[in-house]
């Protein structure tokens, strides 16, 4: 799937629908919505297993789009979510910070 095509989409999206901007499964949903109407009624362990089957970019290749348009576009950006999603980001680094022996500490991995 071309990178440009991803960016117009997910901008478009972002920028005309706010539960959008505020949720990533919402636009991770609204993308698949709009790129691929065979979705809908689909179970979802086919889907996910499948998704190629539809044409569709991964996952991660929409809420990378997303993260860049918040980059561009902070006014649209609800500060609410955004306080949020930075309380997450610090979470995980913490999480992942290196030990005192310069590994990560991967005894706190379990599964």
């Amino acid at each position: 799937m071309e990178l440009d095509t991803i960016k117009k989409t997910v901008y478009y999206i972002m920028e005309n629908d706010e539960l959008a901007r505020k949720d990533d499964h919402y636009l991770m949903w609204k993308y698949i919505e709009n790129k691929c109407t065979r979705v809908k009624g689909t179970a979802v362990e086919y889907f996910f297993t499948h998704y190629k089957h539809y044409n569709l970019p991964s996952l991660a290749s929409i809420t990378r789009m997303a993260r860049q348009f918040r980059r561009e576009h902070r006014e649209l950006i609800d500060q609410e979510t955004k306080v949020a999603r930075n309380e997450n980001m610090e979470e995980y680094r913490v999480y992942f910070r290196e030990d005192n022996n310069g590994a990560v500490a991967r005894d706190r991995i379990k599964n």
